[in-house]
């Protein structure tokens, strides 16, 4: 039997009674689903922060796609209620992948669908990082390192796949927010920010960043009144407690790898950061 015949005695038999089948979801399959797509919401091709075909296509591509028990729903007059998302992403991935159908609901019925409270990127964390104690403040890391990957210093709430991505692509998290995790809290800083910047530090010039975030953390050993680290230390000192005028995660990032930059090369000028206006770039970490 084709695909397009299995489909059609599945549809005759939705007409009569509710009923789920498991399948293998093929670009074929899916292009006949969506044949019957009629008044569906806009699709979402690249949306930051919710599930979108872009994501769920990665996914399928390298082998990720799990059944979880959500299933594609199409009404009992053949339209389909839920699932557009995913047929338009097994298309693009052009792999087939493993789903539930559901057959044979009322067309009404759509309007009762994703009312549920949706899993925000600190559960996701959660799920694959059990152990983690900064669940919230590694979300602000990934989110800081996959911006700059892609040339931003400001990116939208990361999808599921993503935050799994960063976990791997990013693990010395583990390692950097620890270590500012006390001083950031207490400064009121963003510390997954603040730690992603110094991680980036560290990846130039290990050995100086260790040293630049000693100092940073503790105070110990700054060398003058004019030094990076205690200019640094002073304007996150300022910032403690403001809301109006604090600095924003982006500029307390920035002004971290700024100051790293001047305590490498040994300068002792004022730390400055304009991210709007006429924004500067984003600063790099310099290797020394």
């Amino acid at each position: 039997m084709s695909e397009a015949q299995q489909l059609q005695a599945w549809l005759n038999r939705g007409r009569a009674e509710v009923f789920t089948v498991q399948t293998m979801l093929t670009p074929d399959l899916a292009r006949l689903l969506l044949a019957s797509n009629e008044d569906n919401r806009g699709v979402r091709e690249r949306a930051r922060g919710v599930r979108n075909v872009d994501s769920y296509a990665r996914m399928m591509e390298r082998g990720q796609w799990l059944l979880n028990g959500e299933a594609i729903v199409v009404a009992s007059n053949g339209q389909l209620n839920d699932g557009q998302h995913r047929c338009l992403a097994c298309i693009k991935a052009d792999v087939e992948v493993p789903v539930l159908i559901t057959f044979g609901v009322e067309r009404h019925s759509r309007m009762t669908l994703d009312q549920g409270i949706g899993r925000n990127a600190a559960d996701v964390i959660k799920f694959l990082d059990p152990a983690t104690q900064y669940i919230n403040h590694v979300s602000m890391y990934l989110q800081l390192r996959y911006a700059l990957a892609a040339g931003q210093s400001t990116i939208g709430q990361l999808t599921a796949d993503e935050i799994e991505d960063g976990l791997q692509l990013f693990p010395e998290y583990a390692e950097h927010i620890p270590a500012i995790y006390a001083y950031g809290r207490r400064m009121q800083l963003c510390v997954g920010y603040v730690a992603a910047a110094h991680s980036l530090c560290a990846e130039a010039n290990p050995a100086k960043a260790a040293q630049f975030l000693e100092g940073v953390c503790t105070g110990i050993g700054i060398p003058s009144a004019n030094s990076p680290i205690l200019r640094l230390r002073d304007l996150y000192d300022k910032n403690k407690g403001k809301r109006g005028n604090a600095l924003h995660r982006d500029t307390q990032a920035a002004l971290y790898i700024k100051g790293f930059n001047n305590f490498v090369r040994g300068r002792t000028g004022p730390l400055t950061y304009r991210p709007k206006g006429a924004p500067e770039p984003f600063p790099v970490a310099v290797r020394g």
